[in-house]
């Protein structure tokens, strides 16, 4: 035999009895308990958690090649106190970011409102936001901004090999190198090749292509 019954339940009651009558003997019950609450909707009060809104004139310095300083001003509207910040890095192709992996540094200080950021690549683009946090969670964001940073030479070529194209006057040698290890996200414009018997002061120069890796010099000495 199947029992159903239905119990209402006011806000005061802490103990509700309940009999069921016409069991069977020597027989498996479920009892199923349904609570429900019921809310005066024109009455209820309800607490909104705010974040912080966003840092304010937000500015990235450069300090060198491969570091930046980045600054801001305190949010307008706390809503509370303010545990940190957050300033996030997005490394930039043609102006789009290039890597997925959320890349931020973490600053537990409510009163720090700048931070150096280091070890980044020269010749390069990158974009900076910030956000301060409290106990209730992750602010706004600033607005983004963004830096191309320092440029630095080429590291130097790799000298491959030096041949002579002749053994007769005049002398003639081809030299072979390979392309810089670092050459900081820049192409390379031309190659400068000095070259002069070891005895003299004064030095000839040839120039090349950067997409050429050899040059040819002419008129050595015997």
């Amino acid at each position: 035999m199947h029992h159903t019954v239905a119990v209402t339940v006011t806000a005061t009651t802490i103990r509700t009895v309940c009999t069921i009558i016409g069991c069977i003997h020597y027989c498996f019950f479920l009892i199923v308990i349904v609570f429900a609450q019921l809310s005066d909707a024109g009455s209820s009060k309800q607490t909104v958690q705010k974040v912080p809104s966003a840092p304010r004139d937000m500015e990235v310095m450069l300090v060198n090649a491969s570091a930046v300083k980045v600054s801001w001003e305190k949010p307008l509207y706390a809503n509370g106190d303010i545990i940190g910040y957050y300033v996030y890095k997005d490394r930039l192709l043609n102006g789009e970011p290039i890597n997925d992996k959320l890349q931020r540094a973490i600053i537990y200080d409510q009163h720090k409102t700048h931070t150096l950021v280091t070890d980044l690549e020269p010749n390069t683009e990158y974009s900076f936001r910030v956000n301060a946090f409290n106990r209730h969670g992750d602010g706004e964001f600033s607005a983004s901004k963004k830096i191309l940073t320092g440029g630095l030479p080429p590291s130097e070529p790799q000298t491959h090999s030096v041949n002579l194209l002749n053994d007769e006057a005049p002398l003639r040698a081809r030299v072979d190198w390979k392309p810089p290890k670092f050459t900081y996200n820049l192409p390379i414009n031309k190659y400068i090749i000095w070259y002069k018997p070891f005895e003299h002061i004064d030095a000839r120069k040839i120039e090349v292509p950067g997409t050429q890796n050899f040059a040819i010099l002419d008129g050595l000495c015997t």
